[in-house]
């Protein structure tokens, strides 16, 4: 909650000053595989010593970050141009791919980064983040550390949504022939 008001309150304060405000979202690939592995105590050291490394990289006190799911994180960063987002992300990244010992067990995570930037991205609190993450998990899925917002991607999103809707009328319609 108080991530999501501090990302209300950037977006309005840079409405008003014409600065721009980044948001980074992140997610931890083979998260879940370490909580399966190790436990669930291990998984929760592995958060508490990413959101360590995370507080080390951000360029100033009041750049913000907050867990905002299981596995993912959020960096708020107030008058950043995307080519110094794009830096902090880099230094997320390179901070992160570190090897970590937790309770004597070696361990390795990578992140996937979604950066989305206010007004080019989005003026809406709930738009930025969304955008952020759809960029988030288009790097996830081209195995990229780090993926900037593109219009391109919310194309992608319709047509992905409309061809699910028809594959589920299809299969529900007795529609579909096995050819093999």
């Amino acid at each position: 909650l108080l991530f999501a008001d501090r990302l209300d309150q950037a977006i309005a304060s840079g409405a008003r000053a014409g600065t721009p405000v980044v948001l980074l979202v992140l997610n931890l690939d083979r998260f879940g595989h370490v909580n399966e592995t190790l436990g669930q105590h291990i998984g929760d050291m592995l958060l508490r010593e990413v959101a360590a490394r995370l507080r080390s990289v951000i360029r100033r006190a009041s750049d913000s970050v907050a867990r905002i799911g299981g596995n993912e994180f959020a960096i708020l960063m107030s008058g950043c141009r995307l080519s110094d987002a794009q830096r902090v992300a880099e230094a997320v990244a390179r901070a992160l791919e570190v090897k970590m010992t937790l309770n004597g067990h070696a361990v390795d995570v990578h992140p996937s980064i979604g950066v989305a930037v206010c007004p080019d991205h989005g003026h809406d609190p709930g738009k930025l983040l969304q955008r952020a993450d759809i960029a988030m998990h288009a790097a996830k899925q081209d195995k990229l550390r780090i993926v900037t917002w593109d219009d391109r991607y919310e194309e992608n999103g319709e047509k992905r949504l409309a061809l699910m809707s028809d594959l589920k009328k299809a299969v529900d319609n007795d529609e579909l022939t096995l050819i093999y």
